[in-house]
């Protein structure tokens, strides 16, 4: 940000006061925060959005809104940092965990019950069952199937209708990606269906007369919908109890959970979380357990999601295969270019790396400016260090078409080095265009 602010740039950073609320809430939010910044900022630039996680969804969403109702939003760079264009991933396995031991909950040491209830605003607020792939209240047991609720289906639907035919795209301004998953397809360090947790526990008979509990539970990642063999576990919970000395151990509960169709999202390559962490050392505070002997993170915004790849459901992308991590017009993705690392980094959590950086400065600077699919009404002006090319296609990772100046727009443009005017450009009467 130090650059940024060398370079002139101011800096506006909105924090949502409740994240877990809905999407169309939060949505409206920044809609404001772009309208109020638009109507007192110094001067005609244009903005640059940077939308780290839910916020790059709703930036893409408020964008391609306006400009749909065809009310301008003035951003020229819209910059989308690990976000779930197709859905984000919380464990399902664990979802069941935390929900059977909250319905279970007398049966716990209280202080961990307050531990695991941290999980429970994560976990079934709109905010998350708008946006995870699968969400347990939408687990059809019987059915051993893994779905998203009906919320998640409604916003992204209404997503993709937005702003025909860009699916749901702002398509005035620039597009750009960061992901945080491994660009080389590289996994989360463990195999669908996977035991992540094996749990079994007894607990201590304070008096004869009061009851012991036999808990065991086990928890797996996501089984792999294109395996053979059936269904496979995904969670298995039992509570035994004896109600008093010498008395035999009775079933109390019990909760099972197999799946047979989804996609294994929890060990696919992404920008992750440590879910499984968390876990461990929230439950090992109280009791001694046995989870999986790996200390390892999960997926939680994976590749295919962050950079909205339309390639059918597949999770297992080899994008860059070792070479650059910097990508431009790769097939069936949004976004004009986007920069990926080579192994999974944990999501957002670490900033903008040093390779982002430098990446992330040259697209915002403006060292070279392209202008083309572009229409003019209002007053705006371009500064560029070096050279400003104008026109239908001057640009080949960019959207083609024409710039045109509409009667009362004003285009200012300023450059250290060149200015072409190519092919395409337009300039109506009664419209002001400058070179300065």
């Amino acid at each position: 940000m130090d650059k940024l602010r060398a370079e002139g740039f101011d800096i506006c950073i909105l924090n949502w006061g409740d994240a877990k609320r809905n999407l169309y809430e939060n949505a409206l939010v920044l809609r404001e925060a772009i309208n109020y910044i638009n109507a007192n900022k110094q001067g005609n630039e244009e903005l640059v959005i940077l939308g780290p996680s839910m916020g790059g969804l709703l930036t893409r969403y408020v964008l391609a809104k306006m400009e749909q109702e065809n009310t301008p939003h003035h951003t020229r760079l819209y910059i989308s940092f690990d976000s779930p264009h197709q859905g984000a991933n919380m464990p399902l396995g664990y979802q069941h965990l935390i929900d059977y031991m909250l319905d279970n909950a007398d049966l716990f040491t209280f202080g961990l019950i307050q531990e695991i209830e941290d999980f429970r605003p994560q976990l079934d607020c709109d905010a998350a069952k708008q946006m995870l792939n699968y969400h347990h209240t939408a687990t059809e047991v019987l059915a051993m199937d893994a779905n998203p609720t009906q919320m998640k289906i409604d916003f992204y639907n209404e997503l993709h209708a937005l702003n025909p035919p860009y699916n749901g795209y702002p398509h005035l301004c620039k597009k750009i990606a960061i992901a945080e998953g491994s660009g080389n397809g590289l996994d989360q360090g463990f195999e669908p269906n996977d035991q992540l947790l094996n749990w079994n526990f007894v607990t201590p008979r304070v008096s004869i007369w009061l009851p012991s509990y036999s808990l065991c539970f086990e928890v797996k990642s996501l089984p792999d919908n294109h395996s053979v063999g059936g269904p496979k576990l995904l969670f298995y919970g039992h509570i035994l109890i004896s109600p008093f000395l010498g008395a035999p151990y009775f079933l109390f509960s019990a909760k099972i959970v197999y799946i047979d169709n989804s996609i294994p999202y929890d060990n696919c390559p992404g920008g992750n979380y440590p879910f499984h962490i968390q876990l461990n050392e929230k439950i090992c505070k109280w009791y001694t357990i046995h989870f999986s002997e790996r200390s390892h993170n999960d997926c939680f915004m994976p590749v295919s999601t962050t950079l909205d790849l339309a390639n059918g459901g597949n999770v297992w992308v080899n994008i860059i295969n070792g070479g650059s991590n910097i990508v431009r017009n790769y097939p069936n993705c949004p976004f004009e270019e986007f920069y990926i690392p080579y192994d999974n980094e944990p999501h957002v959590v670490t900033g903008i790396t040093a390779g982002m950086a430098n990446w992330l400065l040259q697209n915002i600077t403006q060292g070279t400016i392209f202008i083309q699919n572009k229409t003019i009404s209002n007053k705006i002006d371009y500064n560029a260090r070096y050279r400003i090319l104008v026109g239908h296609n001057v640009d080949i990772f960019y959207p083609r078409g024409d710039v045109l100046v509409l009667p009362g727009g004003e285009l200012y443009l300023k450059s250290g080095g060149d200015i072409l005017l190519d092919d395409g450009f337009y300039a109506d009467n009664g419209s002001v265009f400058m070179l300065i």
